[in-house]
């Protein structure tokens, strides 16, 4: 999680032609009205082969934007059920396509599973402004990457990919931009996985910020002093009747960014709703899971097991 830039405290950021002086841009209802689809899914390069499967950098639009990623393609025939990955935060300065979210990516990849991990907007190569307004427009790249895969399922980088809803992953800050995109187009995604999430709600997000990076009181201020009106439109807990996928819930007890407490609340919240979720907490596990660690190795097994049975 990060401190959202000054431009995004005054919501006066411009993104892909909107206006972002008007934050309801960026609520569920507002952006369920646009159009995704982010065309053919183009192969820049190889990036490397692996046992069971190969590794390409990809290019797909985002309302205007060239948007950068990588594809993990499983070997033999398919059609493979596609999982689009979302990276949390990182400095945009310092980002690199093959991040920590790779190991993630190729382990679902060796279990037979076509990943799709899009580089967001103002990350890498990736055109945009990075930080967006509340992170939505975060959810915009991802939404028009799960286009492509509705358009162009069985053509090009996607000719193995199984057409149809998918399975989506976050971590962090992506967690919330899952839970967006769920929302958004709730009958475009099957499954989805969040990863020690930030909140769904934007005044905690705010609030924790200023905990975890030590950000002056008054940027938090100018956040929460926004209409209670806009905060719940922008917020996903407000829309979470929305989802119809079945989710599967991940938290660390000694995550600090990412308070066990919000997973659990939005459990609680799911589970009021009658929506399918399985939840675990881990004692003693931080913010991300160290490679290696019966944290990490739990994690790997019971998501690859939950697409599975939700997937395939």
């Amino acid at each position: 999680m990060n401190l959202l830039p000054l431009c995004s405290l005054l919501l006066a950021c411009t993104t892909v032609g909107q206006a972002a002086s008007d934050p309801l841009v960026w609520s569920t209802d507002r952006l369920a009205q646009q159009t995704y689809d982010g065309g053919p899914l183009l192969a820049q390069r190889v990036l490397s082969r692996s046992s069971g499967f190969t590794r390409s950098l990809i290019r797909f639009d985002s309302g205007g934007l060239n948007e950068y990623g990588f594809a993990d393609v499983p070997d033999g025939p398919g059609p493979f059920p596609v999982i689009v990955m979302v990276h949390g935060y990182t400095s945009a300065a310092t980002y690199r396509t093959t991040t920590y979210t790779t190991r993630y990516a190729d382990d679902l990849a060796r279990h037979g599973f076509l990943v799709l991990h899009p580089d967001l907007r103002g990350h890498g190569r990736s055109q945009g402004q990075a930080d967006p307004p509340f992170l939505a427009a975060y959810a915009v790249d991802v939404l028009n990457l799960i286009g492509s895969v509705r358009g162009h399922a069985g053509q090009g980088v996607l000719a193995k990919a199984r057409p149809g809803p998918v399975g989506l992953w976050g971590h962090s800050d992506g967690g919330n931009v899952v839970l967006r995109s769920l929302e958004i187009k709730p009958d475009w995604v099957k499954a989805a996985v969040l990863y020690s999430s930030i909140s769904a709600d934007e005044r905690q997000n705010a609030r924790q910020d200023v905990i975890s990076y030590g950000g002056e009181p008054v940027q938090a201020r100018r956040i929460l002093s926004l209409p209670a009106t806009v905060l719940d439109a922008v917020s996903p807990v407000t829309a979470l009747s929305r989802i119809t996928a079945s989710l599967s819930i991940y938290s660390g007890q000694a995550d600090r960014e990412g308070p066990p407490v919000w997973a659990a609340e939005l459990c609680r919240r799911l589970g009021t709703l009658g929506k399918v979720r399985e939840c675990f907490s881990s004692p003693g596990a931080p913010h991300l899971f160290p490679a290696g660690t019966t944290w990490n190795t739990q994690f790997l097994a019971r998501t690859t097991a939950f697409f599975k049975r939700e997937l395939k």
